[in-house]
């Protein structure tokens, strides 16, 4: 059976902040705000870029950063 993320809408709930969150599968929902989101991708004539890496900045009510 696989894991999946729901996203949900309309529903409050208190958020999780980086401290609590831990590693290893688990059912808590993580609240942050995106600051910025970025791509790196290699062009390739006549075709589609392949990405070569996503970078997302994202802060926590605390101000905790995680890259």
């Amino acid at each position: 059976m696989s894991k999946e993320t729901a996203i949900r809408t309309g529903e409050s709930s208190p958020p999780l902040l980086f401290r609590q969150v831990s590693p290893g599968p688990g059912d808590s929902t993580l609240q942050f705000r995106l600051l910025h989101f970025w791509d790196a991708r290699k062009n390739v004539k006549g075709g589609p870029g392949i990405i070569l890496g996503i970078e997302m900045l994202m802060i926590d009510a605390e101000v905790r950063l995680l890259f």
